[in-house]
């Protein structure tokens, strides 16, 4: 009883900030460099022009080539030391910007982790993280192809916990998650599901509501606040604990509600869903991360919001998952026109040629 008391008042604080970026500084250190090197470099010119000026009074002719040699030197030399000063300020700007757009500060047990958010995580990063660390659970719903494993996976490597995947679908079993014994040995069969739970982890439900109704009354005991669920087929140890560092999300299309566009989507159990309910987000289409891919395969990004449009007037769309494949094979030198045409190989004659 003390062990499960113990475990329950294990305390999460979550500190969110903006990261301030110090542009005052930085823009001022490049000033002071371009000022102090205009000044030296003035300086030194003034003396080599007066130099130059007293050797052409006496001997013009026999200097001309000299003169021409030491100039070129100088502003060799001169540009070197400029760039080199510039390549540190570089460094410096970069730093700042990697640090990210905000931190979280997370203290469990009077052990305090700060984790860093990238410019190019999605806008819902701060707030799934928060969901997980508050609640141990979160639901994550949008379109095909918007990162939301890509997301979960990263916050997991961020916590430094294991990450785990399972893909459901009308197939799926219990048995998959609590293990069985093999009908020939009898030999218990332990599974990723388990460790997570028992050891801590990140377990990502994936296409959760593609799943029966006999996997949403297990996961209700699991995303709910009790600390242990029965294992009937583990005879050493038939009753699992639930970690303090075990996380739950749910993955999925749709809110659970049945859906014409995916196929095999059923209505889930509402209380289920009434666990995720002050925990589920909005997964869109991650346009800062697009934008940053297409800068980066020279792609004028209106072109992607207009081929985007467009597929989305005849029922189709453009993921962000596509725009990175977009962007890659742009890099290895397809051409905008051609894998417009490959995208929408598979719509109807009169759907092309309103895109094309």
């Amino acid at each position: 009883m003390s062990n499960q008391k113990e475990q329950q008042t294990v305390p999460v604080v979550i500190n969110e900030q903006e990261l301030q970026f110090n542009i005052k500084r930085l823009a001022t250190e490049v000033d002071n460099v371009f000022q102090k090197q205009l000044g030296e470099n003035m300086d030194k010119l003034s003396v080599f022009s007066m130099k130059v000026h007293n050797e052409i009074k006496s001997k013009s002719v026999e200097f001309e080539s000299k003169i021409q040699n030491v100039t070129e030197k100088n502003l060799v030399f001169y540009k070197q030391q400029t760039e080199k000063h510039l390549e540190t300020i570089k460094e410096d700007l970069i730093a700042e910007i990697e640090k990210g757009r905000s931190i979280i500060n997370i203290n469990t047990n009077g052990n305090t982790q700060q984790i860093y958010v990238g410019i190019n995580n999605h806008p819902e990063y701060e707030n799934v993280i928060q969901s997980m660390l508050l609640t141990g659970k979160a639901m994550l719903v949008g379109p095909a192809g918007t990162g939301k494993t890509y997301m979960v996976s990263d916050i997991a490597k961020k916590l430094k916990l294991p990450f785990y995947k399972y893909s459901c679908s009308r197939d799926s079993s219990v048995h998959d998650l609590l293990g069985y014994k093999q009908p020939t040995s009898e030999t218990y069969l332990e599974t990723a599901f388990l460790n997570a739970y028992e050891n801590g982890g990140v377990f990502l439900v994936d296409e959760y509501d593609a799943m029966s109704g006999d996997m949403s009354l297990f996961f209700n005991g699991v995303a709910d606040s009790s600390e242990f669920i029965s294992v009937p087929h583990r005879d050493t140890k038939p009753v699992a604990k639930k970690h303090p560092r075990f996380y739950i999300v749910m993955c999925g299309n749709t809110w659970g509600k049945g859906s014409h566009e995916y196929s095999g989507r059923d209505f889930q159990d509402q209380a289920l869903l009434d666990r995720f309910r002050l925990s589920k987000h909005f997964i869109g289409y991650h346009t800062q991360l697009e934008k940053t891919m297409c800068r980066e395969a020279n792609l004028d990004y209106y072109k992607i919001e207009n081929l985007r449009g467009k597929l989305e007037s005849v029922g189709s769309y453009l993921s962000t998952r596509n725009i990175e494949d977009f962007c890659k094979l742009m890099i290895a030198g397809k051409s905008f026109e051609n894998l417009v045409e490959q995208l929408v190989g598979d719509l109807s004659e009169a759907e092309k040629n309103q895109i094309l």
